[in-house]
């Protein structure tokens, strides 16, 4: 089951952010987040939180700008399930685009996306800064998805 998320929410969130990124968003980001009306957050609830996307949206359309599952819960489907019922309930807010940007070495995000019905709109060369000290930076690669009328 999804529904938006709210403040009440926000440390389940952040554990779940915390575990699952590197560059994790703080707190307040998180919480800034949740509160603007200029987003739409999304919880995935089995029992407790299990995951959570959020997207920013402007006029028709819409960024995905982060999606997590909680690491203990990760490759049994959430994050699948997450995606397309938020992408669900995003459509019905008139939006008629939804895009993003992925690490080009996150093949199972890649994976994820395309089969929710992403397509590749284009690469930023060096956008992501090195997951190691001494290591290259990463291409982003962009997709979109075009909602359904």
């Amino acid at each position: 089951m999804i529904q938006p998320l709210s403040l009440r929410h926000l440390p389940e969130i952040v554990r779940i952010e915390n575990a699952c990124f590197s560059s994790a968003w703080s707190e307040k980001q998180l919480a800034q987040a949740i509160e603007n009306k200029r987003y739409r957050s999304f919880g995935c609830f089995e029992q407790d939180l299990s995951g959570f996307c959020i997207f920013s949206t402007v006029a028709d359309e819409a960024e995905l700008l982060q999606i997590a599952i909680a690491p203990e819960l990760q490759r049994q489907g959430l994050a699948k399930k997450l995606l397309k019922l938020s992408i669900e309930a995003i459509e019905q807010q008139n939006i008629t685009r939804i895009m993003l940007e992925v690490r080009g070495s996150n093949g199972s995000a890649l994976s994820l996306y395309k089969k929710a019905g992403f397509i590749l709109d284009g690469k930023r060369k060096g956008y992501y800064p090195p997951k190691e000290k001494g290591g290259k930076r990463e291409d982003a690669i962009l997709m979109s998805y075009i909602c359904s009328e």
